[in-house]
């Protein structure tokens, strides 16, 4: 019953408008809220408009995957705020986290990363700009209110949680914005194991180079390789029973073998065929 919450939340006279969000998570959940910050000539106003929070799954999950579960609650929010941005003609986006790993995945090309960790980073950076994106100290952070938790009596007058940090005070060339310092892409957790390369040699080669362009020119045809290995193993199977008596030909459904060798032969004719001078240059 103590707790009031102004129905009027703009300066009054403003003459612009920001949106400004914070994230953050902890072992218990995690937490998004968004502030409106408006700024007329003589103040500036900023108030609580929209938070949620969500509690930690059951299967334990990393601090570092909960921020970024986050970060995602913080953009589906922002989102859902169309009709005010449309109204007020907001086009000032400030989002901030404390986690400098989060950031760093959303600096990371999510090809490099693991499906857990590109598919939220993906769905992020499709609801909001990565130039929106800034770091905050754990003590600024808004969302820590949520994520940790408060009693209702800490509640009533907590200016954190009502009205943002103090420096949203201030002009946003003031606000925190430095990304320095953010883990090393080849720091970072996460990340899918480099690909294995497998050089090679000639001892497999075929025994002609009319069929090694002939395989080539049917390598060029295919964008799927399962396919285009199913094709070449057959391919070569043929070849094999062709020079074969009756008795030793390969019949029925291809063989795991057969399958593994069209792989190695795809792979030796594009190297040789791509990387011609960089294959020689090994040897």
């Amino acid at each position: 019953q103590d707790i009031s919450i102004p129905r009027l939340c703009v300066a009054e006279g403003a003459k612009s408008y920001q949106l400004v969000g914070f994230c953050d998570a902890s072992e218990l959940g995690f937490a998004a809220s968004v502030y409106l910050r408006s700024e007329s000539d003589e103040s500036v106003r900023v108030e609580l408009l929209k938070a949620k929070t969500r509690v930690a799954p059951l299967h334990v999950q990393t601090i570092q995957r909960l921020e970024l579960s986050g970060a995602v609650l913080l953009s589906e929010l922002l989102d859902s705020m169309k009709f005010l941005i449309n109204h007020l003609h907001i086009e000032e986006f400030y989002l901030f986290t404390d986690s400098a790993t989060v950031l760093a995945w959303l600096k990371t090309p999510p090809h490099k990363l693991k499906t857990y960790v590109a598919n939220r980073v993906v769905k992020i950076l499709e609801l909001t700009q990565l130039s929106s994106w800034r770091h905050v100290v754990s003590a600024s952070n808004a969302a820590d209110c949520a994520s940790r938790g408060l009693s209702p009596q800490e509640l009533v007058d907590h200016n954190l949680w009502w009205n943002g940090p103090s420096f949203l005070i201030n002009d946003p060339c003031d606000w925190p914005s430095s990304l320095s310092g953010l883990p090393s892409i080849s720091a970072l957790s996460e990340l899918k194991p480099l690909p294995k390369v497998n050089l090679l040699n000639s001892t497999s080669r075929p025994k002609t180079s009319k069929q090694d362009e002939n395989l080539l020119s049917i390598i060029a045809k295919y964008s799927s390789l399962t396919r285009l290995q199913r094709v070449i193993a057959w391919v070569m199977r043929f070849i094999v029973n062709t020079q074969s008596d009756s008795q030793a030909k390969l019949m029925g459904t291809l063989k795991v073998q057969e399958l593994a060798t069209a792989l190695q032969i795809i792979l030796r004719l594009t190297q040789a065929h791509y990387f011609a001078k960089d294959l020689k240059s090994l040897t």
